[in-house]
């Protein structure tokens, strides 16, 4: 296990913030969100970005 981070960004414990907005979309229903506010944080999440979101 020691060595299990050693997988592609975003498979196995090794995941992206963009792999789990949707999810979050659709457990909490942010009112008022359009797909261009959904786009707009997945862009600012995106793997330019390393495993987290822009700061």
């Amino acid at each position: 296990m020691a060595l299990s981070k050693a997988v592609p960004e975003g498979f196995g414990h090794n995941y992206l913030a963009e792999d789990y907005i949707d999810a979050w979309i659709a457990v909490t229903s942010p009112e008022g969100w359009a797909e261009t506010d959904i786009a707009r944080l997945k862009a600012w999440c995106g793997l330019q970005w390393g495993l987290g979101c822009r700061n």
